[in-house]
């Protein structure tokens, strides 16, 4: 029954097993409310739920756009039948915030959808080991032109309050006009009332209300005002366009952007004429800051952070960063991505050997505590080392080291209990004791412990003593 069970589980998933990524392998409708959950980004600061770029009306049921900012909120007065003790007086629900990731492509005047024409390939991958979601097709619209579009997205580590975006389109068999329309939804809302079952609970409808919209060359930008307790956010983009031909050099090109703001939203466009087997490149940095951003000085004042900062210091500190990462290039901020990702794995990573699922959803589980964990950002909170709460470890964690290896922590010393479940193979993590870096490597012949780094250490295994050193290189 269990060798059935597990046959009929394989055949049946979703995306298949893989040790280090997500794959969809075929766009089904179906399954997209799923998928969008399932390809989420984030960075403990920013988050984005894992929908398109082009930003299909879907009903509720089927999908649902979401932007998050951790801690921009909005307060409401929460009424009750009959008021009981202990029971809230208001509630705290983090506000949707506008969508910058839409981008529309035009492909001589046809629009691509996925729910039109035909999919020749299609795969959406999210790269557990180096943070990057990206969608690769080949598709050919409803007049029979074939273009291959690879689209990588990503928020950033090292640039928490930046997402990036780029978008390449190749034709395949046809010579014409390409065209990007890029916008900043800003008529989002919540949508408390359709999804959450506690009555009258939180904002439903629009919450954020537009101060400033401003929309000039290849830039845009929104100012947006909390409707009952003053927060403000900005949100702003900046985009880039290069011609690139078939051997991959770049191509003498100058992209002309023309901006519009319609309904409150900034929209640019720009558009490139191509031939076949020449691709083009868009490059969008979104960005998004708000008026809770820390401040220098709040350590002194005894303050965790200050609120609603001037307008104008938020916008000049925004624009900053958003000029500071299109002249470092799309190229370096990934590399940065890359950089810090290994640093992570290196440090997080829980390998098992002789069972993909499980290593697979051990990965991707510790991928979105990374994703979901505030960071240390100047004086937000109390933190442990490397900058990562502990109360955002959930039980992954906890259920590697104490649970498999039983490690406990008696009198200042490290106790183990190394127990492996039947049909791994192996485990193995690292941990920091005291300054001291520890790679443990559990089998099921025994458990195997190296001090990488700090002074040397007596810990308990089993209920001996074993003296442990770094090696001598």
């Amino acid at each position: 029954m269990e060798k059935f069970y597990k046959n009929e589980l394989i055949q049946n998933c979703i995306y298949p097993q893989n040790p280090w990524e997500i794959i969809e392998t075929s766009f089904n409708i179906k399954n997209n409310y799923r998928s969008e959950t399932i390809f989420a980004l984030g960075n403990g600061y920013f988050g984005t739920r894992g929908t398109f770029e082009e930003a299909y009306d879907f009903d509720i049921d089927t999908g649902l756009e979401g932007n998050f900012i951790n801690g921009f909120y909005k307060s409401e007065k929460t009424r009750y039948g009959e008021l009981v003790f202990g029971y809230p007086e208001k509630s705290r629900t983090i506000l949707n915030v506008p969508n910058a990731k839409k981008i529309k492509l035009y492909v001589c005047g046809e629009e691509f959808d996925m729910r039109k024409g035909i999919f020749i390939s299609y795969e959406r991958k999210l790269d557990l080991k180096n943070g990057l979601l990206t969608r690769t097709m080949i598709w050919e619209s409803p007049q029979k032109r074939r273009i291959h579009i690879k689209i990588k997205r990503y928020t950033s580590f090292t640039r928490p309050n930046l997402m990036v975006i780029e978008y390449f389109v190749t034709p395949i068999d046809f010579n014409g006009e390409i065209r990007f329309v890029s916008e900043i939804d800003t008529n989002v809302v919540n949508h408390t009332k359709n999804t959450n079952p506690l009555i009258d609970y939180g904002p439903c409808g629009r919450t954020l209300i537009n101060e400033k919209v401003h929309a000039d060359n290849n830039r845009a930008a929104v100012i947006q005002r909390v409707k009952n307790n003053g927060f403000h956010l900005y949100c702003g983009t900046v985009l880039s366009l290069k011609k690139i031909s078939p051997k991959k050099s770049l191509k003498d090109f100058d992209p002309v952007f023309t901006s519009t703001i319609k309904d409150g939203c900034p929209i640019t466009e720009t558009s490139i004429v191509m031939n076949e087997c020449e691709s083009a490149a868009l490059g969008k940095i979104s960005g998004y800051w708000t008026s809770l951003e820390p401040q220098p000085g709040a350590a002194e004042l005894n303050k965790s952070f200050l609120f609603n900062i001037p307008l104008e210091s938020l916008e000049k500190k925004a624009e900053s960063e958003l000029r500071s990462a299109l002249n470092a290039g799309f190229q370096e901020l990934e590399n940065e991505q890359r950089a810090y990702m290994e640093s992570f794995w290196d440090n997080a990573d829980v390998i098992m050997n002789g069972n993909v699922s499980v290593q697979q959803g051990i990965r991707f589980n510790l991928f979105h505590i990374l994703q979901g964990a505030p960071r240390n950002r100047d004086e937000y909170a109390s933190v442990v080392d490397n900058n990562f709460f502990t109360n955002s470890m959930a039980g992954t964690w906890m259920s590697i080291t104490q649970g498999f290896a039983g490690m406990r922590v008696r009198d200042d010393t490290l106790f183990f209990k190394p127990r492996l479940p039947h049909g791994w193979k192996s485990c193995s993590f690292k941990i920091i004791f005291r300054g001291r870096r520890i790679c443990v490597k559990i089998s099921h012949g025994g458990a195997v412990f190296k001090l990488i780094e700090g002074d040397p250490l007596t810990i308990h295994v089993d209920g001996k003593p074993v003296f442990i050193k770094m090696e001598l290189t």
